[in-house]
């Protein structure tokens, strides 16, 4: 199935996106988000669980947007793929997850004043912002949305404000890309910066309850116990709204040291790191003209993150989108 629509580039909605060595990359938030969006479209008010998200290879953006498409993977899975600018080549798989889904329960709350216990020492603006300069990949303006943050022992505490991306009639994000990238942000600052470079490289296991908007709170924890040799850093996070509702939570986040994106070769299909696009008929995040297949439902267990091989996922044509 093609999403229809004129989406619309990706400065329309968000700004230019991150750029690794200046080369524009589809964030890894935005794909998370193009895969919730995708599942959401065909069955609302459901709690959205994606399980092992592997993040394979970015995705560079060679012009003004990148065709995206989400469909069946195999063995369950639903991927995010590229689509060659020209006939011939194979759409590239980006990044795949187990998708599944349970009815919408009551609400859960964590006290919001116990997480403002553990978190006390203020984060000025400014370290915040020299930390990105430092990181090696370039934020816009969109995807500077933290509006306060005070740090504890491996932990911050982040007050956030995304615009929802959704103006003319769009339908906005599940999950706006700027917000989960700016949790993504604080995990690499309570490393320090000590793994270099990181780039999110596999999630365990993402709640989503419910289609995030307005002012949130997120708590991201450092995993200070796990072995992060490798250039990697690892932990886990919370967001919930100003009156301590549950949003969203991630469990075994792996942040991965990286090198800068390779330009994307004149013609050819973008492949390098993680914003995305959002069309009229099936939202997502916005950078480019959709395709989706269809995800099953399913359960899995931890299998823990991929290695570092290349794995291909099976065909998984003409299932229906997202499996409730």
């Amino acid at each position: 199935m093609r999403a229809g629509g004129n989406p619309p580039g990706p400065a329309d909605r968000w700004g230019p996106p991150p750029g690794l060595g200046g080369v524009p990359v589809v964030p890894a938030a935005a794909q998370i988000d193009a895969l919730l969006s995708a599942c959401a479209a065909d069955l609302p008010d459901r709690v959205w669980q994606l399980e092992q998200i592997a993040f394979k290879t970015p995705l560079t953006v060679p012009g003004t947007e990148a065709a995206i498409e989400v469909a069946a993977a195999g063995e369950g899975r639903q991927a995010v793929r590229s689509l060659p600018s020209a006939p011939g080549p194979e759409p590239v798989e980006h990044s795949a997850a187990r998708v599944s889904s349970t009815p919408l329960p009551p609400p859960r709350y964590v006290d919001v004043a116990e997480l403002r216990a553990g978190c006390t020492q203020q984060v000025p603006p400014a370290d915040m912002a020299a930390w990105r300069d430092a990181s090696g990949i370039s934020y816009g303006p969109a995807y500077r949305v933290v509006r306060s943050a005070h740090r504890g022992p491996g932990r911050m505490l982040l007050m956030l404000r995304a615009e929802d991306g959704a103006d003319g009639g769009a339908v906005p994000p599940f999950v706006p890309p700027p917000l989960l990238d700016s949790v993504f942000q604080a995990l690499g600052m309570l490393d320090d910066g000590s793994a270099g470079m990181c780039l999110p490289w596999y999630v365990g296991r993402l709640v989503a309850r419910r289609r995030i908007s307005g002012t949130v709170f997120a708590l991201v924890e450092r995993d200070e116990t796990a072995d992060t040799g490798g250039g990697a850093v690892r932990g886990r996070a919370v967001v919930c709204s100003q009156q301590g509702e549950t949003l969203l939570e991630l469990e075994r986040i792996t942040l991965k040291a990286a090198a800068p994106a390779a330009p994307a070769p004149a013609g050819g299909t973008a492949t390098a790191p993680v914003p995305a696009p959002r069309p009229a008929a099936l939202p997502v995040a916005p950078l480019a003209p959709v395709v989706s297949g269809g995800p099953a439902e399913s359960g899995v267990g931890d299998e823990g993150p991929p290695d570092d091989r290349r794995r291909k996922g099976g065909g998984g044509r003409g299932s229906s989108l997202c499996g409730g």
